[in-house]
């Protein structure tokens, strides 16, 4: 083949049209890894970045945590300092009536029937009988109730009730006691009737004040005091004596 024939001319001119577009594609992949090294760089930075927020994101979630705490010990401490004023102020004024009389009927104690919200009894002597003979402060007509069955004693630290070694015992939310001290909403099981002592329950002008006495609160000698041995003699007139059935 000779050195002008038409055909080695066209073919040489399609090698160097071959070689120019190898060399912008060449040119092209360079500039695109270029730019995908620096895609991969700006990621990795990205990512430092990221991991560095998060790192002081969960730094700052757990000064959270350790503050909640801190404050909700704090308000626990404040909630039981208002609780002991309360009290504080509540002993305060109690000890600032005039008499003891004044005293009950502003600790608001009150016994009320489970079986009948109606009949209600109002603990207004330092030493409240209980039992079925009609001499008690609150007789009850119940087969199950010993003739002196417990007393309510109003002591200088708190409000007890205390068995009279009687037949069917005495309880406190269900179980069964000799002396215990009372609080409010506690189920008093009296043989097989129950009450609810309540506290703060206010005192309603209709109501009977003639159990109220003027004793001081009582120690413990008096507390364990025997029962009594023969029916009382005491005239109490009771407007929420427990209801025959």
């Amino acid at each position: 083949m000779k050195a002008d024939d038409p055909r080695i001319s066209k073919l040489t001119a399609a090698l160097r049209d071959a070689e120019q577009k190898l060399a912008e594609r060449e040119a092209l992949l360079t500039t695109a890894f270029g730019q995908t090294e620096t895609a991969r760089s700006q990621y990795e930075q990205a990512n430092e970045r990221a991991e560095s927020l998060r790192r002081r994101l969960d730094a700052k979630e757990e000064e959270l945590r350790q503050r909640d705490a801190r404050i909700a010990v704090l308000e626990q401490l404040c909630a039981e300092d208002d609780n002991t004023l309360s009290a504080i102020n509540q002993d305060i004024q109690l000890q600032n009536l005039a008499s003891p009389s004044e005293r009950l009927a502003a600790m608001g104690l009150v016994l009320e029937a489970l079986d009948d919200s109606d009949i209600r009894h109002r603990i207004s002597r330092v030493t409240t009988t209980i039992g079925r003979a009609p001499g008690n402060d609150i007789a009850i007509n119940s087969n199950s109730v010993s003739r002196y069955h417990s007393r309510i004693v109003v002591g200088a630290d708190g409000t007890y009730v205390i068995d009279l070694q009687s037949t069917n015992g005495s309880s406190v939310n269900g179980q069964r006691i000799s002396r215990q001290m009372i609080g409010d909403r506690d189920v008093i099981s009296i043989g097989k009737v129950k009450f609810k002592f309540t506290t703060g329950v206010p005192l309603a002008e209709f109501e009977d004040r003639s159990m109220d006495e003027t004793h001081t609160l009582l120690d413990d000698s008096v507390i364990f005091s025997p029962a009594p041995k023969s029916k009382s003699n005491s005239a109490h007139v009771q407007a929420d004596k427990p209801k025959v059935k």
